[in-house]
């Protein structure tokens, strides 16, 4: 869990025992059996920032473009350069390179991340937990591709909803949560 400054600071923030003024996240990674799902969440007393809203908005269309990948034959690669090419159209070039964008997920946290020159392949049945992010706004979930569909398996629908569109299709990421 991280507060305000430190989430747009660290990728990986850890309490320090100041005391929350306005903005929070929480995050999750915990194994039963045998799948480790992972899950971040976000809170904010008072209205979003617009440029802290947009990144979130941005981060939920990286998301999109890596759910719509998550295909069977997929390379890890490919998944890698789709939300690379995500984020320079939005105007976050290079965002890919400051912090791992996930990947399949199972006994560990990750087993493999994607990578640009990775050759690991989407399977069928195989789980994912996609983390992109852009200077203070993620989103995180874990889903599983089954016969060729993606199935939200952390979802929170009392959240927020962000709602991005990848050729064609709609995807949904969890917002933040305003108090």
């Amino acid at each position: 869990m991280a507060a305000d400054e430190r989430i747009v600071k660290y990728k990986h923030a850890v309490a320090r025992g100041r005391k929350l003024e306005k903005y929070a996240m929480l995050n999750l990674c915990a194994r039963k059996w045998g799948l480790t799902v992972s899950i971040t969440r976000f809170a904010h007393f008072g209205a979003v920032p617009g440029e802290l809203q947009r990144r979130f908005e941005v981060a939920a269309g990286v998301n999109a473009a890596l759910l719509h990948t998550t295909r069977a034959g997929a390379t890890s690669a490919a998944l890698f350069h789709a939300a690379a090419e995500t984020y320079a159209q939005a105007g976050f070039s290079g965002a890919e390179q400051h912090h791992h964008q996930g990947g399949a997920t199972g006994y560990w946290e990750r087993e493999w991340v994607a990578t640009p020159e990775g050759t690991e392949r989407v399977v069928n049945a195989q789980a994912f937990a996609w983390n992109p992010s852009v200077e203070g706004g993620k989103v995180e979930d874990t889903v599983l591709l089954r016969n060729g569909a993606i199935e939200l398996l952390t979802p929170t629908p009392e959240l927020p909803a962000l709602r991005s569109s990848y050729a064609g299709e709609e995807y949904q990421a969890t917002g933040v949560l305003v108090l």
